[in-house]
């Protein structure tokens, strides 16, 4: 009898503290943020557009592409940005250029950007920087087309990193 007590309190013994050394805080997985730093210099300025009346696809495109910023990011380790832009557009005959800076968080390859109230997400590449924008509405009111015939037309703007 005491042995069948003595293995029960054993066996009770182990179960209680198998439960306590298995539970840790390390269960949770948490991402990370890096810091980048560097100059990322705009290089091409990309169009994806569908359209239902082929006819329109080209000055949908050029319409498209006059959305692009340009410009330059610089980003510091210190978790601070700033960007430079020079925006042109043949359509609207306009230039203007604007700084802009802020903080940045970068956690995978989702890079966020923050000025103030004002969040902006891109792509990050250790080589590259992207920035899209969906710019359907505004080209169709620019354009003056018939609802319908832009269903999409995304701009972005790559921004490649510049090696000293």
């Amino acid at each position: 009898m005491k042995l069948r007590n003595i293995l029960g309190l054993t066996l009770c013994a182990f179960i209680l503290s198998s439960g306590f050394i298995s539970c840790n805080d390390d269960d949770d997985i948490k991402i990370e943020s890096k810091t980048i730093s560097g100059t990322f210099k705009f290089t091409k300025s990309e169009a994806d557009v569908t359209v239902t009346d082929a006819s329109v696809k080209d000055q949908v495109e050029e319409a498209v592409n006059a959305y692009s910023k340009g410009g330059t990011y610089v980003f510091q380790k210190d978790g601070t940005y700033a960007f430079k832009s020079v925006e042109s557009s043949t359509l609207r005959s306009t230039e203007a250029s604007s700084e802009v800076s802020g903080t940045y968080k970068l956690e995978g390859d989702k890079l966020t950007l923050t000025n103030g109230d004002t969040t902006q997400s891109l792509t990050y590449t250790e080589t590259a920087v992207s920035s899209s924008q969906d710019v359907a509405a505004k080209v169709v009111a620019e354009l003056e087309l018939a609802a319908g015939i832009v269903t999409k037309a995304v701009q972005t703007d790559v921004f490649e990193k510049i090696t000293k």
